[in-house]
């Protein structure tokens, strides 16, 4: 996951480096303020592991490794993003509240190293969080009448909580539905492409994501943890206004 990150943090840093010489170059051109309030839905990136560990009450594990059967989830942001651009372009900073969603319904799933194909079992993942980026922006016309062509690139980090709600089979046979809750982490890179005229703003955005998502319950009859790993792409649409 680093290996893929670390590149485009990389370069995002060189061209922040760039951008601050041709600031300093052009110190003539004052510059154009933005400030955008944006709301994005489209997909997560899609698990690429989900591990469940269930702990009886006599010290008996089960272990779960869903395998199969999970789509992108959905993804619902709201965030601000503001910052100064040049004609060279300039630097963006901002944040942005999520919500993601996913349904997975398990191809097959083994159980303590035994597979198994039944109906029956599912796990429906939520997590709300709060993301920070920042980096950099070009526009090709800063006057607000203009119907304008926007981008930017940012790298993320952020977190939040995590709520799982899963249905197995217990020695009986019967399916127990289980809620567990905990917390997730993330970080990656987003790229968008807009259309800007007087103050509204859309477009579509892609990003890599990574990162990972724990929760567990507990009673008196054991305890139930999961662990869903994220590492993969999305993308979706935006739209707002530039004030």
């Amino acid at each position: 996951m680093l290996n893929t990150i670390v590149p485009v943090v990389a370069a995002v840093a060189l061209m922040a480096g760039t951008a601050g010489v041709a600031a300093a170059v052009d110190a003539l051109d004052p510059g154009t303020p933005i400030f955008d309030l944006r709301l994005g839905l489209g997909s997560m990136a899609n698990p690429s592991s989900i591990t469940e560990t269930i702990t009886a009450g006599n010290g008996l594990k089960t272990k779960y490794d869903w395998q199969g059967g999970a789509d992108h989830g959905k993804h619902i942001t709201l965030g601000l993003t503001e910052g100064t651009l040049y004609r060279w372009g300039g630097l963006v900073y901002g944040g942005h509240l999520s919500y993601d969603q996913t349904d997975i319904t398990p191809g097959a799933y083994e159980v303590n190293g035994l597979g198994y194909r039944p109906r029956g079992p599912s796990l429906q993942y939520h997590a709300g969080g709060f993301d920070i980026d920042g980096g950099y922006a070009w526009v090709s016309s800063r006057e607000p009448r203009d119907l304008a062509a926007y981008f930017e690139i940012m790298p993320f980090i952020g977190g939040g909580m995590a709520f799982a709600d899963t249905v197995n089979q217990d020695g009986n046979g019967n399916f127990v539905k289980t809620t567990t809750q905990g917390f997730f982490y993330d970080y990656g890179v987003r790229g968008g492409a807009y259309l800007t005229e007087r103050h509204f703003i859309v477009g579509i955005d892609v990003y890599y994501t990574a990162g990972e998502g724990r929760t567990q319950a507990k009673d008196v009859a054991g305890t139930d943890k999961l662990k869903i790993d994220f590492d993969g792409f999305g993308g979706g649409i935006e739209a707002g206004w530039r004030f």
